[in-house]
């Protein structure tokens, strides 16, 4: 796991206090998935996305295989929704509905894209298991991500430049 990622993680939970707790009494008001189940790369598997009822942040659960061992792929929710075989392309530009920067997780909302989620680590076996939350999308209103597409890239974001990341490896849009 390379530094900025490290501290990226930290971050994103320091500041989005995204501490999610299994055993929680509250009850998911919305949950969305995108299923990764076809494409060039061997990538597989799903993201889901649940908002608590009592809660701005929404929880991302990331469950992917079939990554190169230990590499870090920018993270991203792009504006149109693709159908299964359709290229990534397809997806359009970076989510984007107040006119933002590019940007990471870490940052205000006024300094990245909505669609702007960071990196995901591929652990020595090419597997994505993590858990976070974020502050800026939701699974309603003008920020919702529901029917757009969550695109996965060749190479980590710099979180500063938007081609930094490479092209689209593997796509699914969120239902």
């Amino acid at each position: 796991m390379d530094f900025v990622n490290i501290v990226s993680l930290g971050i994103i939970g320091f500041v989005t206090g995204s501490v999610y707790m299994s055993g929680s009494e509250s009850k998911p008001s919305r949950q969305a998935k995108a299923i990764f189940t076809s494409g060039p790369a061997k990538i597989r598997g799903s993201v889901e996305f649940v908002q608590l009822a009592d809660s701005m942040n929404v929880v991302i659960q990331v469950n992917l295989t079939g990554f190169e061992p230990n590499t870090s792929h920018g993270f991203h929710i792009h504006d149109k929704p693709v159908k299964p075989g359709d290229s990534c392309d397809l997806a359009g530009p970076h989510f984007d509905p107040n006119d933002s920067p590019h940007g990471g997780p870490h940052q205000g909302p006024k300094a990245r894209h909505v669609g702007d989620l960071g990196n995901i680590l591929a652990d020595a076996n090419g597997n994505v298991q993590v858990k976070f939350s974020d502050y800026l999308i939701d699974l309603i209103g003008p920020n919702s991500i529901i029917g757009r597409t969550l695109v996965i890239h060749e190479f980590p974001d710099d979180l500063k430049t938007i081609q930094s990341s490479g092209k689209r490896i593997a796509c699914a849009t969120i239902n």
